[in-house]
């Protein structure tokens, strides 16, 4: 079996190496539509490295909804299906390499409380699909509320990509509460001021392995 080294360049300029088999016939790259904390740059990149953004996107017929059950106990961000016309979801769509795939799987905890659906979206351009993670039933819980600095990932997110003011408002009325947790609370403000937020440990290194 070959095996492939595909390097990852983090933002605080480290280099994560990723080793594994190669594999034939895989895009090059993937859309990833981010509607929630991952619209700011700055924590999406401390998570998976560089990432290329392709512009502002509409999910029709979804409404969003702060109600996705957190291990911290916080309600996180999802992507409700109503199909009503009147509701829909703006985001960012983002360019990524498969490389960082198992990475955002990990940060956005898919098959811990998220799945991955690719859904269609609206651009200025036309149509497209993308990867984004919605919510399970059973981790629903609408009586959460967001900490305060996840909403503020969210809403300065928002902003910074330029979504509608009726939109960024929305998300600015959505209550929220104080993490109990200052140190955690403190290195997520930390994130959204520093330009450049040192990079999160790999899942794919011997930090994240099962402990025997």
């Amino acid at each position: 079996m070959t095996t492939s080294i595909i390097l990852l360049v983090l933002p605080s300029g480290r280099i994560r190496a990723i080793v594994g088999p190669l594999q034939v016939g895989i895009a090059m790259s993937f859309k990833y539509f981010a509607y929630g904390s991952n619209m700011h740059l700055n924590r999406l990149r401390q998570r998976v490295g560089e990432v290329r953004v392709r512009g502002r996107a509409v999910l029709d017929g979804y409404r969003l909804a702060f109600h996705k059950k957190a291990k911290d106990g916080s309600a996180k961000c999802d992507v409700l299906r109503t199909g009503e016309s009147v509701h829909l979801v703006h985001g960012v769509i983002y360019e990524l390499d498969p490389a960082q795939k198992e990475v955002l799987d990990h940060y956005e905890g898919l098959g811990r409380g998220y799945e991955a659906h690719r859904l269609p979206l609206r651009t200025d351009g036309g149509t497209t699909q993308a990867l984004a993670y919605v919510a399970h039933a059973d981790h629903i819980d609408s009586g959460l509320v967001p900490y305060s600095w996840y909403k503020a990932f969210v809403s300065h997110g928002a902003r910074g990509h330029g979504l509608p003011r009726e939109y960024i408002a929305m998300i600015e009325a959505v209550p929220a509460t104080a993490d109990p947790d200052p140190a955690r609370h403190a290195a997520n403000h930390r994130v959204l001021v520093d330009p450049q937020p040192p990079a999160l440990p790999s899942p794919l290194s011997s930090d994240f392995l099962p402990r025997r």
